[in-house]
């Protein structure tokens, strides 16, 4: 009788490990499961896309509550070339400095550029979506507006556009961006409709200035590189391929 009872509490046992190894594996694939459809909507989305439509790309902190989570980020098309496309966020989403400090500096040079390459490019996106993040040549265009020396190209996987690139893709200053709730309330300029002013990659007036393009969609050339009212607006290149 002792042996059929610890028999039978054998067997229980067996069945338990066996149910929780079974629950623990069934987690596993549907995570696997749920990534690979994420993946390929992901990629279903890019190839769709058109210039001018929005694609969901990572996530960032943008109603300010951050209690609910941080919100996926919407990106516009800009650009469509073969198996890539190039976006640039729908919103400006913080408040950033071109430069922490005061001093001469370019893109190339530019604390904000080692940011978004760095913490931002890890922060935001999953693996699978880094993936899709093109390592792009990044131009050191000439200021149509003053001859400030540009530096050096660069390659970067996130960028901000210039202002030649502005001009093409935001055509008779059609470049004006809201700025996310979470953007203002850390510091950024935000006019009474929303409208905020948002970084560009080319020197402004001299090397301890950028230029931006203000609230109403027009470039300017005097922002100064450690003031905290410019919002961030990056840009990417991204693969379409499966």
């Amino acid at each position: 009788m002792k042996k059929k009872s610890l028999s039978l509490v054998i067997k229980i046992c067996i069945i338990g490990v066996l149910l929780v190894v079974a629950w623990i594996l069934s987690k596993y694939v549907w995570k696997l499961f749920d990534k690979e459809q994420k993946e390929t909507e992901l990629q279903k989305a890019l190839q769709a896309a058109n210039v001018g439509n929005y694609v969901t790309l990572g996530v960032y902190e943008q109603d300010n509550v951050e209690s609910n989570g941080k919100e996926p980020i919407e990106w516009l098309v800009l650009d469509k070339q073969d198996d890539r496309v190039l976006v640039i966020s729908r919103y400006a989403l913080d408040w950033v400095k071109f430069n922490t400090v005061e001093a001469a500096v370019t893109w190339e040079t530019c604390t904000l550029r080692g940011w978004l390459n760095d913490t931002f490019i890890n922060e935001v996106f999953s693996p699978s979506e880094r993936e899709r993040i093109l390592q792009t040549k990044v131009t050191a265009d000439i200021s149509p507006l003053h001859d400030t020396p540009p530096g050096n190209d660069t390659t970067d996987r996130i960028f901000l556009l210039s202002i030649l690139e502005e001009e093409r893709y935001f055509p008779s200053d059609s470049g004006a961006c809201p700025a996310t709730d979470y953007c203002h309330a850390r510091g950024s300029f935000r006019d009474a409709d929303g409208y905020c002013w948002w970084w560009l990659r080319t020197p402004g007036t001299d090397r301890y200035r950028a230029s931006y393009i203000n609230h109403e969609g027009i470039v300017r050339g005097a922002g100064h590189v450690h003031d905290a009212l410019y919002s961030l607006r990056p840009a990417m290149w991204l693969s379409t391929k499966p």
